[in-house]
C-alpha cells in the first residue's frame, strides 16, 4: 500500500486480484449452489468510507467490493442476501507489525477511537455472524455493517 504515484503496477494488480477479482470469481462459482436461506458476507474496510492518505489504491479496491455487493444483493434477491462487514483497526498481525514500526501508533488509534480500544478478530467474526444468520438479519441485504469502534461515525 502507498501513495498513488509510488505504488507500482504489480502492487495495484495484486490488491485488485485479492480484494476484488477473487471475491467475484468465488461468488460466481458459488451461486449455483445457493439455496433459499443463503447469505454472502464480504469483508471491506473503513477505508472505503474515510479518506486515508497513502492508501488510495487499497481503499479503491474495498469500495469496489462494496459496490459489487450492493448490485449482487439486488441481482440475487430474494433467494440470497448479500452484505458487507467493514472493519476498522483490528488487532491482527498486520496492525501489530505497523505498531512495532511506529511505537506511538497504537496509543494514537485508541485515543482516536470512540470506544477507546482496538477491535479484535472476534469482533469482526461476530459482525459477520450477525449478517450471515437469517434469524438475525433476514431483512438485511445490500448493506455494510461498519465494525470500527466509531471511527466512521466520528469522521
Amino acid at each position: 500500500m502507498g501513495e498513488v504515484e509510488t505504488t507500482d503496477t504489480d502492487s495495484i494488480d495484486r490488491m485488485l486480484r485479492v480484494n476484488v477479482r477473487a471475491p467475484m470469481l468465488l461468488t460466481r462459482e458459488t451461486i449455483p449452489h445457493l439455496n433459499e436461506q443463503s447469505s454472502i458476507v464480504f469483508v471491506s474496510s473503513t477505508g472505503a468510507h474515510l479518506g486515508f492518505a497513502g492508501r488510495a489504491p487499497y481503499t479503491a479496491t474495498k469500495g469496489a467490493i462494496e459496490a459489487f455487493s450492493r448490485s449482487l444483493a439486488v441481482e440475487l434477491a430474494p433467494k440470497t442476501r448479500v452484505n458487507v462487514v467493514a472493519p476498522g483497526f483490528i488487532a491482527t498481525p498486520m496492525l501489530t507489525a505497523q505498531c512495532e514500526q511506529a511505537p506511538d501508533l497504537e496509543n494514537w488509534i485508541i485515543e482516536q477511537t470512540p470506544t477507546m480500544f482496538v477491535g479484535t478478530p472476534e469482533d469482526v467474526a461476530a459482525s459477520i455472524m450477525i449478517l450471515a444468520c437469517a434469524t438475525t438479519s433476514r431483512y438485511v441485504t445490500g448493506s455494510t455493517l461498519i465494525c470500527d469502534g466509531g471511527w466512521v461515525a466520528k469522521g
